[in-house]
């Protein structure tokens, strides 16, 4: 009977993932473990175990009366933004400090690089940004530190959240030639210029997000994020 709920939580917690990361259920939304129980014809206490878990991920959060989608702010943004940068720039310190990548994980991210390139060529933005995650998850475990990795994965379905609303204006063809300016320093031997390159990046992902916020035509953050839950469902 365990084994049983622990598989039904877990296809809850993807089902309602999956409505978060695409805006189906959009910020600051009430969600109903009945109606979702409804909707996955199981019972309310596997829904529970997986909003819980979504809570202790950072996307969900508990009302007095009621659970919701953690509403996403231009504060937000810029917040993840600033630890994502304090949490890869710490991780290049570690990298470089220990002779650099090796030669086995300076294969991987160039692989995931290359998936990136692929999918943005191809125009397949979700397939494009699984491959940006495993690069940045990859540069983070390089660093061999398990409680910066574990602060990261924290971070990680935020952030993903997030990179969606880029797909209103896309350049990901850039993010794809500063991974590989990454990748280069790295195996360089200079830790400025790496430090410089990841930051330049992630620096970079930052005006990118300005851009589209502040756009003149955007009609703010909510309007971005329906935009954004349309061209997902086109």
């Amino acid at each position: 009977m365990a084994r049983k709920r622990t598989a039904a939580a877990k296809v809850a917690y993807e089902v309602i993932l999956e409505k978060i990361l695409s805006f189906d259920v959009p910020p600051g939304a009430t969600i109903s473990d009945s109606q979702l129980a409804e909707e996955l014809k199981m019972s309310r206490t596997p829904v529970r175990e997986a909003m819980v878990r979504l809570t202790v991920e950072g996307l969900i959060e508990q009302g007095e009366s009621s659970m919701f989608v953690k509403p996403m702010t231009a504060t937000d943004i810029r917040e993840l933004l600033e630890v994502r940068d304090a949490l890869e720039s710490k991780a290049v310190e570690l990298i470089m400090a220990t002779g650099g990548v090796s030669a086995e994980n300076r294969a991987q991210l160039l692989y995931w690089n290359d998936q990136m390139r692929h999918h943005v060529e191809h125009n397949n933005f979700a397939l494009n940004f699984q491959a940006d995650d495993q690069f940045h998850r990859l540069l983070i475990s390089c660093a061999d530190n398990s409680r910066l990795n574990e602060y990261a994965n924290q971070l990680r379905l935020q952030i993903h959240r997030v990179r969606w609303l880029t797909i209103i204006q896309p350049d990901y063809l850039s993010s794809v030639e500063e991974h590989q300016a990454i990748i280069d320093a790295l195996g360089g031997g200079d830790t400025v210029a790496a430090l410089e390159a990841i930051k330049a990046h992630i620096r970079h992902a930052s005006e990118n997000f300005h851009a589209v916020i502040h756009d003149e035509h955007s009609g703010g953050l909510m309007k971005l994020i329906t935009q954004a839950a349309l061209t997902l469902g086109q």
